[in-house]
C-alpha cells in the first residue's frame, strides 16, 4: 500500500506527464527529470563502476550507468545522486531498431546539461 506522499507524487507525475510531456513518459520540472513507465512507476536501475546494481542513484557518488523506465540511458558521473561531471545521455534507446532520438555527450551540473556538449 502506498503512503500518502507516494500517492500524491504518483498523481502529480501522471498530471504533469499528461500536460508537460516533451517525449514519451518523461517530463521536467525546475530542472528535475521525471520518468515513468506506462503504469506510472518511476523506478530505474543504476549500475555502479563496480558492476553492482542499485535501485536508484540516490546518495551515490561515482561513475555509473542509469537505465530509466522510458528507455533513456545515462553513462557518466554522479555526485550525491545527481548527474554531475561528464557523461553521455542517450534519449529513448530503441534496441530492436538500433536507433535513438538523440544523444548529449558533455558536462552535467546538478542533473542539468551544462554547455553545448557533442
Amino acid at each position: 500500500m502506498q503512503s500518502d506522499i507516494e500517492r500524491i507524487i504518483t498523481e502529480v507525475a501522471f498530471v504533469a506527464r499528461d500536460n508537460m510531456e516533451p517525449r514519451a513518459n518523461t517530463f521536467q520540472i525546475l530542472g528535475w527529470d521525471f520518468m515513468v513507465d506506462e503504469n506510472g512507476n518511476g523506478t530505474y536501475q543504476l549500475v555502479n563502476a563496480e558492476g553492482q546494481a542499485l535501485a536508484s542513484s540516490e546518495g551515490y557518488s561515482g561513475k555509473g550507468t542509469a537505465t530509466y523506465p522510458n528507455g533513456d540511458v545515462f553513462k557518466g558521473d554522479f555526485v550525491d545522486g545527481l548527474r554531475h561531471g561528464s557523461g553521455e545521455y542517450i534519449y529513448n534507446l530503441k534496441t530492436e531498431e538500433g536507433t535513438n532520438d538523440g544523444v548529449y555527450n558533455g558536462a552535467w551540473e546538478k542533473n542539468l546539461r551544462c554547455g553545448i556538449g557533442k
